[in-house]
């Protein structure tokens, strides 16, 4: 394990990898119908990205080291507050550029505490959840054998399928929830904290050996399946999802290049991870309300136009976090 001063270096590139994947996500512009093919490819490449960040995440706190008390204190202080803040500014912001009424305000910053204000924040709702959970879990995951944590993560993968079901029987299953399904329990985020956990504590080697081929032979049977999808007119939203199959063996897969690569330490990569929790939180105002607005009238390749956007929209966040980072309790505005 490439380990330096007990910081896990290659954990600091997959920060900044799922970091620029969220942001390529999101850069993607509305586009026209005959775009859809690229919009797709846009969707796939980044479909990984926050899943990548919950395997890091379940990697580097599980098993938990402190008491509930001071677990909490710790991840939600650095959670909660820089939530809160931008979403109140992202609120206000759509205000005064006319986005939304003032009625609207104060109904989406009431609604805060239920549900994310902007869509890409769901995933700060997911973290909180799982830091509630973790205490929990963590004696189990302490004294989990190999074997045992193989047994949840097979089960949970079983139910990550269940999206391609409607494929054989369409509607059997809905994203909304099948509550009275056997496995439901199994098929939440949870599984790709147990995943990062799993990958850092029993690394998979790149080679001729059983895990290496499941994730590869998994990976690749998922982007043939999408493909035919795609050339029959399915509607490829759920495939897309984060809760099905296809999304684990992505996470796997990239976990495990990254993990196998001869990475070195590196200061400015340290640093650039440090920031991604603000970049995360940033990035999607600086995207939508002010890098957009320089390429709306553009018309080149949308997957060209798509990365050129996110990697302006990355360094544009960037630069703000590490100014955001100078000021007096910083830790409360940008987590750092």
């Amino acid at each position: 394990m490439n380990q330096v001063n007990n910081r896990i270096v290659y954990l600091d590139y997959l920060r900044i990898l799922a970091c620029l994947l969220v942001i390529f996500t999101h850069a993607a512009m509305p586009a026209s119908e005959s775009d859809s093919l690229y919009l797709s490819i846009i969707s796939l490449i980044g479909s990984p990205s926050s899943e990548l960040f919950l395997a890091l995440s379940g990697a580097v706190l599980l098993p938990i080291k402190t008491d509930f008390s001071l677990f909490y204190k710790r991840r939600f202080s650095k959670l909660l507050p820089p939530l809160i803040i931008w979403s109140v500014i992202y609120t206000l912001l759509n205000f005064f550029i006319g986005k939304i009424e003032l009625g609207n305000v104060v109904e989406q910053l009431v609604k805060i505490p239920f549900t994310p204000i902007v869509g890409v924040y769901w995933f700060m709702y997911v973290m909180i959840g799982l830091y509630l959970f973790a205490p929990i879990i963590s004696p189990w995951i302490k004294n989990a054998t190999k074997k045992q944590l193989e047994v949840f993560l097979l089960i949970w993968g079983i139910s990550l399928l269940m999206p391609y079901l409607n494929i054989f029987i369409p509607n059997i299953y809905n994203a909304n929830g099948n509550y009275y399904w056997t496995l439901c329990n199994f098929s939440g985020f949870l599984g790709y904290w147990i995943l990062g956990c799993y990958l850092l504590k029993h690394p998979i080697k790149i080679g001729f050996n059983f895990r290496w081929l499941l994730c590869s032979i998994g990976t690749l049977t998922y982007l043939f399946v999408l493909v035919i999808l795609k050339l029959n007119n399915f509607e490829m939203g759920p495939y897309f999802d984060n809760l099905q199959i296809g999304s684990a063996f992505l996470v796997a897969i990239i976990f495990t290049i990254v993990q196998n690569l001869p990475l070195k330490q590196s200061n400015i990569v340290s640093n650039i991870a440090n920031c991604s929790f603000g970049i995360y939180l940033i990035h999607i105002i600086i995207v939508r309300n002010f890098v957009w607005t320089f390429f709306e009238s553009c018309n080149i390749n949308p997957i060209l136009e798509t990365s050129i956007i996110a990697l302006i929209s990355f360094v544009i966040s960037l630069l703000i976090v590490k100014i955001l980072s100078k000021l007096p309790f910083s830790k409360y505005i940008v987590g750092i």
